[in-house]
C-alpha cells in the first residue's frame, strides 16, 4: 500500500492508524474490488469496447481475436466479491543469535523473508524461505562449533506479507525504539529464485559490500564469479516487500536480493496456481543451485555485517547516488534545486573526508555508519502519507511498488504545487545537512531516530 502498509486497524499497536498513517482504517483498505480473470473470460469484455483503437504499445496478445479499443461500451458487468473482514492472529517466527558486544554497542543485523503465499507459492515466497532456512542452518552449525557473532543476528519469517506487509510492519513498529533502535542493516529475500539472472536493489551505501561478496561465490552455469556475470546494477527500493518498514519508516539501510529470468523479466507464474514446485524443478532452477548460491550471498553478507571490526558501509557511494537523484530531478525540468545541489556536493565531500579520517575510532565510526540512514528520515513524513518518512525514496504515490527518488519533491511537482515544492526541497536539504553534521568530526550529536510508537 503506497499510503500506509501494515494492519489497517493497527490491532497490535497502542497507537491508532490515524496517528501512524494519517488515515482512518477504512481509508487505507482498497475500495475498488479487483480480481484476476482468464483471457477466455476477458475476450467478451474486450470485444464489447467501442471507440478509437489504442496505440501500438497498448495492444495485448489477443490480436487474432479482437481489435483493442479505448471504449466505452454499452454493456454492464456485475462483479461479485465475497470478502470476509475479521481480526485474526498471525505469527512471525523470530530467531536471535546474541552478539558478544555489550548492549550499548550492539548493532543488530536483521534478515527476513515472508512465508505466506497465494496458492502454492513455490517461488513467491518459498524459494526465499528455503534460502533463509539454509542460512539459519549454517549459522546453527557455526554456533554449535562455538562461534558467536560480534553483533546480534536476527532471522525473521514474516506472516501476512501478501495482505499488506502486515507481519513485518507490525514487528518493526513494535520494536522500533528497542531492538531496532541501533540496527545496522536489513537483508530481504522475497521471490528468491525465479531464474538465473542476479538482481539487486539496495541502499547505495551497501553496494560495494555486495560486489565484494559476489566476487567470492560462483555462478553455477558459467563457473565464473557472480561479480563477473552480474550487471552490477543496484536498483532503488520502493515497496512491495518486507524491507518497507525497515527502510521507508525506520531508516535502516536495506537489501532486496533475488535471481530472476533472463533480462530480469517477470516470471509468468507469479501469484498463480502454477507457481508450484513442478515449475521450479522444470523451469526456474531444476538443480536448485541458484537457491544454494543465493544462500551463500545472504549468509556471507550477514557474516560480514555481524563480524567485521568496521561496518562495510560506504557513505561516499550513497552521496554519489544522491547526486544522481538530483540529476534525475533536473532532467524532469524541476527548478529551484540550487540549495539541494549545494548540500549534496557538501555531503560528497564530507563522506570522502569521513572515510579518510583515521582519528575516528571504530566504535564511533560504526555508530555513524550504522545510524547514518536515519538522518534521511523526516519525522513529519511525506505529503499525504506520514508513515513514509524517508526523503530519498519511496513507492510512487500512484506507482504501486515502483520507487520514486525524492518522492516529496516529485509529488509536489506533479501536482503543480509550488508552495509544497519549496517546502519539500527545504526538507530534503535539511535531511542532507543532518547527514553532513553527523560526519563532521566535532559533532557528536545523535541523528533523528524514529520515536513515535
Amino acid at each position: 500500500n503506497s499510503l500506509c502498509p501494515g494492519d489497517p486497524q493497527r490491532a497490535h499497536s497502542e497507537a491508532t492508524t490515524e496517528q501512524l498513517c494519517g488515515y482512518k482504517p477504512n481509508e487505507v483498505i482498497p475500495s475498488i474490488p479487483a480480481i484476476p480473470i482468464s483471457y477466455h473470460d476477458a475476450i467478451p469484455l474486450l470485444l464489447s469496447l467501442q471507440g478509437d483503437e489504442v496505440p501500438p504499445d497498448w495492444v495485448g496478445g489477443l490480436t487474432d481475436k479482437l481489435v483493442y479499443r479505448f471504449g466505452p461500451s454499452k454493456g454492464t458487468v456485475s462483479l461479485g466479491t465475497n470478502n470476509t473482514f475479521k481480526v485474526t492472529p498471525i505469527w512471525n517466527v523470530i530467531t536471535t543469535i546474541k552478539g558478544t558486544l555489550p548492549k550499548e554497542l550492539d548493532q543488530p543485523v536483521v534478515l527476513g523473508n515472508h512465508r505466506d503465499a497465494w496458492v502454492y507459492g513455490a517461488a513467491d515466497p518459498n524459494s526465499g524461505s528455503t534460502v533463509m532456512l539454509e542460512v539459519g542452518r549454517a549459522f546453527g552449525k557455526l554456533v554449535q562449533s562455538g562461534w558467536k557473532p560480534k553483533r546480534t543476528i536476527i532471522i525473521a519469517s514474516w506472516s501476512g506479507e501478501e495482505y499488506g506487509l502486515v507481519g513485518s510492519t507490525g514487528w518493526g513498529e513494535e520494536y522500533a525504539n528497542t531492538l531496532l533502535k541501533n540496527a545496522t542493516v536489513y537483508i530481504n529475500v522475497d521471490v528468491g529464485v525465479s531464474g538465473k539472472t542476479f538482481a539487486s536493489a539496495a541502499t547505495h551505501s551497501l553496494g560495494r559490500e555486495l560486489l565484494k561478496v559476489a566476487g567470492k561465490v560462483k555462478d553455477p552455469e558459467t563457473q565464473k564469479p557472480l561479480s563477473d556475470v552480474w550487471d552490477k546494477q543496484l536498483g532503488t527500493l520502493g515497496s512491495g516487500s518486507d524491507y518497507t518498514v525497515f527502510l521507508d519508516n525506520l531508516g535502516i539501510a536495506s537489501y532486496d536480493l533475488r535471481f530472476m529470468p533472463f533480462n530480469k523479466q517477470p516470471y509468468g507464474t507469479y501469484h498463480s496456481i502454477y507457481d508450484s514446485y513442478t515449475w521450479i524443478e522444470t523451469q526456474a532452477d531444476p538443480t536448485l543451485e541458484y537457491h544454494v548460491l543465493l544462500s551463500q550471498v545472504v549468509g556471507l553478507l550477514a557474516l560480514d555485517f555481524a563480524d567485521l571490526d568496521v561496518l562495510p558501509i560506504e557513505l561516499q557511494d550513497e552521496a554519489q547516488a544522491i547526486s544522481q537523484y538530483v540529476d534525475e530531478l533536473e532532467g524532469m525540468h524541476i527548478h529551484g534545486l540550487d540549495e539541494l545541489r549545494k548540500a549534496v556536493k557538501e555531503l560528497e565531500k564530507s563522506a570522502v573526508a569521513f572515510a579518510r579520517n583515521d582519528e575516528v575510532d571504530n566504535q564511533q565510526k560504526n555508530r555513524i555508519l550504522g545510524l547514518f540512514e536515519r538522518n534521511l528520515l523526516d519525522k513529519e513524513g511525506l505529503p499525504k502519507r506520514k508513515w513514509f518518512k524517508h526523503i530519498l525514496q519511496a513507492p510512487g504515490l500512484y506507482l504501486g511498488y515502483e520507487p520514486e527518488v525524492f518522492p516529496g519533491i516529485q509529488q509536489a511537482f506533479s501536482e503543480k504545487n509550488n508552495t509544497m515544492l519549496q517546502q519539500e526541497i527545504t526538507r530534503a536539504v535539511s535531511a542532507i545537512n543532518r547527514g553532513i553534521r553527523m560526519l563532521t568530526p566535532q559533532n557528536s550529536g545523535e541523528p533523528f531516530v524514529q520515536a513515535v510508537y
